[in-house]
């Protein structure tokens, strides 16, 4: 039989072994019992199977797989990868921009478990005002930070039951009610608690005199105010500094295996009370010293992080977690 039809959008046509798993990645820090993990893997069209590796153990059923990571895991990354009917599962991932129109990308499906050396700070409650391009909160929640997410704040809102404030990447650029609370912001600072903004966009609702509780610009143009070398070499300038001490102590080990680059939108000019903690440059450039500043006002503390924190926490890089752990201790 033969159809002729005029479809709207072109056929969807790709493999059969496609399975959707939830949670992709997990974490697990050492020196806690490990539980199992519960990894949802959707309605297949077919039979899982998975060959865990040596002292894991494997148990599948419908829709879901139990894996149990063996006591003592050292630390480092595990990737397993199920089959379905004994060929390699794969994930789907759908996209539609207006320049491609609608595609499918398929890429081998994998449950990707990082077992690392992991202290959180003590008594931390975030409050995530993200602007929708990174998944900050998430992986907070993950490393067992509590953590709320706000979607929107109001000029009132009453910020006292949290010690720390995150604002993710861009999302002054995304947020009109970040710029109308920026008042609750400053007050929350200097009432005693730690904001915490990572990278912003000069030109898109970072204002350097109004924004941040001191001044500080973004500088500009970016492409100067940046680090792109994913290898460059960083210099801790500070490493007995609160946020670099501890909970975790930041070291050689933490800047290894990093992702696409270091950081972007670097601080430039700021008030005097900012402290540099780091310095980097790419090859053949003067060193930058704005990926990291910090500034004590009163009891409170605004740190501003332009390292691209958020993509190496996606690519399970272990010196992003204990990096976010310690940027989110109270001030």
């Amino acid at each position: 039989m033969r159809l002729a039809a005029d479809l709207s959008h072109p056929l969807d046509i790709g493999p059969r072994e496609v399975l959707e798993i939830a949670p992709e990645a997990v974490l697990l820090r050492r020196g806690h019992a490990p539980e199992p993990l519960r990894i949802d893997l959707g309605t297949p069209e077919g039979r899982v199977e998975l060959d865990p590796p040596e002292g894991w153990s494997a148990d599948l059923s419908p829709g879901e797989a139990r894996i149990t990571p063996p006591a003592g895991l050292a630390e480092g990354l595990t990737v397993l990868r199920p089959r379905l009917d004994g060929r390699p599962a794969l994930k789907r991932s759908a996209y539609d921009h207006p320049q491609t129109g609608p595609f499918l990308h398929h890429a081998p499906a994998e449950i990707r478990v990082l077992s690392l050396d992991l202290a959180l700070p003590e008594g931390a409650r975030v409050a995530y005002l993200g602007g929708g391009g990174d998944t900050v909160d998430r992986w907070l929640r993950r490393m067992g930070v509590e953590t709320v997410s706000l979607d929107r704040i109001e000029p009132q809102t009453d910020l006292s039951g949290f010690t720390t404030v995150l604002i993710g990447i861009v999302a002054f650029g995304a947020r009109a009610d970040l710029a109308a609370a920026t008042p609750a912001l400053h007050r929350f600072v200097r009432e005693g608690g730690h904001l915490v903004t990572l990278y912003q966009r000069p030109d898109q609702g970072w204002q350097a005199e109004d924004t941040p509780p001191l001044p500080l610009e973004i500088g500009t143009p970016s492409l100067r105010w940046r680090t792109t070398d994913e290898t460059a070499a960083v210099t801790v300038l500070q490493p007995e500094h609160p946020l670099l001490a501890g909970p975790n102590r930041i070291g050689p080990r933490d800047w290894a295996g990093w992702d696409k680059e270091r950081g972007l939108y670097f601080a430039a000019r700021r008030d005097p009370a900012y402290e540099a903690l780091l310095e980097m440059s790419d090859p053949g450039e003067a060193p930058l010293d704005g990926a990291l500043v910090s500034a004590q006002l009163g009891q409170g503390r605004h740190t501003h992080c332009a390292l691209v924190l958020h993509h190496q926490l996606d690519r399970m890089v272990p010196g992003a977690f204990r990096l976010l752990a310690n940027l989110v201790q109270p001030a």
